[in-house]
């Protein structure tokens, strides 16, 4: 299992890095043959030659089965029914990027069961969503997570 870090060539991707100085607008889990990730349209299930013509893979980071195992990503998909996008919390971190000083350090508009990319990603391996991680920190957290075992 690995989790890609991907930009595009969208005006969302390019907003993205270029707010946050990243090199990556996106994340998204890999499994085998098939690419798990939320985006506008909600959750997507791609076939990794279909989200490859459309992304370009910056890194991926391998997860080991006790990070996160079938079980768990299953549980945690199911248990959700319908995911969507966190359109809200996009914009809190659009404008906490822009203006820091005037926008919380927490997230008051997270919604249950909407989700940003990130979001996703770290519900899925920690049951939790960390509302304020971008694509390039998430990457930095996982692989910290990797090196200290």
């Amino acid at each position: 299992m690995l989790v890609l870090f991907t930009r595009n060539s969208s005006l969302l991707s390019r907003l993205i890095t270029g707010i946050t100085g990243e090199d990556v607008s996106h994340c998204a889990l890999c499994i085998g043959d098939y690419v798990i990730h939320i985006n506008l349209l909600g959750l997507q299930v791609q076939h990794v030659v279909d989200f490859s013509n459309q992304n370009i893979v910056i890194d991926a980071v391998p997860l080991r089965r006790e990070i996160l195992s079938t079980d768990r990503l299953l549980e945690g998909l199911v248990g959700n029914g319908r995911m969507g996008y966190d359109y809200l919390g996009l914009l809190y971190l659009g404008l906490r990027y822009l203006i820091p000083a005037l926008i919380p350090k927490q997230n008051l508009w997270q919604v249950s069961g909407m989700f940003l990319c990130t979001e996703l990603v770290t519900h899925l391996l920690e049951g939790r969503e960390a509302s304020l991680l971008t694509p390039g920190q998430l990457a930095m957290y996982l692989k910290e997570i990797n090196e200290n075992g």
